[in-house]
This record gives structure tokens, sequence and C-alpha cells, in this order.
């Protein structure tokens, strides 16, 4: 409960609510992009800690920086900007939160399958974590996304990256793992790890508009992370079984493809769907 109050979707509310919209990507992918450094920072650090005092400590250290942030946060953060407005301004058009629920209920045009089908390829990260130059790529790619985000179609930036991350997650297992292998697919891996999320985050604003993208966003995220457990699972029992990876480096640059392919049947917002192209929600069990 307390990581997921904490995740990505809280990162975005903040974006669309202080940022218009000509701006609004390049902040998520600055949000996005620090959620890496923070892992390449944060990580090495409490590792160490841990060796050397114990998990216990390692602990505390990560609750005291907890309540500082949350401390900063209470004393110097305002819940919009005073730019946005108020009383029924701040709603949109005047729509109940449950509006959105609703209106995502028939909807054709939330990218939800694009980000399920990134949860199934996160699961296999810990096979290679170790490469910093992953992480390096992407925060230049995540920020890099923000700001095409801003400037391109964004359906388009997704189904680029969900291609290139299917490819080079077929790419891996039959690399040699000399210096060169790891590290190409480290590069072209990173620069799109988490660029889909200013792009989606874009997209479903675009949609629904701001006050509802929140909700909604969640409830994409909350897809992407059933998916995430799901391929978790999925890759450990073919170890197990299997004694191999590959099943899993498969089926995820599959799915991965898959989505790519899925996201080109949204819509772009006030136009039609192409003739015979299939609802982006039906089809996002099957990326899932």
């Amino acid at each position: 409960m307390g990581t997921g109050l904490t995740a990505l979707v809280l990162g975005a509310t903040v974006a669309t609510r202080w940022f218009s919209s000509s701006r609004r990507g390049l902040i998520v992918g600055l949000l996005t992009a620090s959620s890496a450094t923070g892992q390449l920072v944060f990580l090495p650090a409490m590792a160490g800690l841990t060796e050397r005092y114990g998990w216990r400590t390692a602990l505390a250290v990560i609750c005291t920086l907890l309540g500082v942030a949350a401390v900063a946060v209470a004393l110097l953060m305002r819940d919009r900007s005073l730019r946005s407005g108020s009383g029924a301004a701040r709603r949109g058009e005047g729509d109940s939160p449950d509006a959105g629920h609703r209106r995502s209920a028939r909807v054709d045009a939330l990218p939800i399958a694009s980000v399920e089908g990134s949860g199934a390829d996160e699961s296999l990260l810990d096979y290679i974590r170790d490469l910093a130059t992953m992480g390096i790529f992407d925060f230049f790619g995540t920020i890099g996304s923000g700001w095409l985000s801003d400037r391109y179609d964004n359906r388009k930036l997704i189904f680029w990256y969900y291609g290139f991350r299917g490819l080079s997650l077929l790419y891996l297992p039959f690399a040699d793992f000399t210096v060169a292998g790891p590290t190409f697919f480290a590069m072209l891996y990173g620069l799109d790890w988490i660029a889909t999320v200013p792009p989606t985050v874009k997209l479903v604003t675009e949609h629904f508009g701001r006050e509802k993208a929140n909700v909604l966003f969640g409830w994409v995220f909350a897809g992407h992370q059933l998916g995430a457990a799901s391929a978790a699972y999925g890759a450990g029992w073919a170890r197990t079984e299997l004694s191999t990876y590959l099943p899993a480096f498969v089926v995820a640059g599959a799915l991965c493809l898959g989505a790519a392919a899925i996201i080109l049947t949204v819509r772009r917002p006030g136009g039609a769907m192409r003739a015979g192209s299939t609802p982006a929600l039906a089809v996002s069990g099957a990326a899932h």
C-alpha cells in the first residue's frame, strides 16, 4: 500500500495539476527519470549499509529520508498552481470524479494495453540490472521522451518504444556475453525503459482532461503492476521447471511487440477510429 501510494501515478498527478499541456510531457519525463536515478543512487548505498550494519539500519535511513521528504512537502508544496483557478473551473467541465470511471468502461482510446505490456518485461531486469549503463541511458531517454511527447504523436512514440524494447529482449538471450552484447542491450533497453510513461500520461490527459487523467492513469498503472506480477511469477516458474529464463525473455519480447501494434489502434483526441481497427481496451487482455 505504501509503495503504491508513492508510485509514478503521484508524479503524473503533480504534473497534470501544475503544468500546461505544452510542458507536461517534459515534466513527467523529469519526474519519471528521477525514479531510475534514485535507484542508481540509493540501491548501492543501501546494499552497503545492509552488509556493514544490517538491514535494520538501512531501513532506518530510508524511513528518515521519507520523513524529511514528507515534512518538506507539507511545508512547501501547494496542491495546485495558483493559476489553476478555483471551484468549478478546477473540475474542468463540472463532471464528478466518478464520471471518468464510467467513461473509461466504454472508451476505445485509453492505452491500457501498452502499459500492461511493459509490466511483463520489468520482471527480467534483475538479469542485467548491475549494468549502470542502463540507468544512465534511461535518465536521458526518459527526459528526452518527455520532450518528444510535447511535440509529436504520442501513439507513434509508444509504438517505437515498445517495438525497440521487444526487439532488445528477444536479442539478449542469443547475444554473446561479451562486453559488447550486454552493453548494447543496456543502451537500447535503457533508452526506453521508462520512456513510455510521459506519452502515456499525455494520451490519457488529452482524452479525459486534467481532472480525470489522474485516476484513470492510476488504473493503467494498476494493470501494469498486475502484468509485472504475473510475468515475475512466470519467469520464476520457467527457471524452476525448465532451468532457463529463455521462455520469459521470448514471451516478454512478444508482448512488447504486441503492445506496440495495439497502441496504433488508439484514435487521436476527437478523431475517428480507422475502419476495422480493434479498440485498444478490448484487446488489452491479449497484451497482458
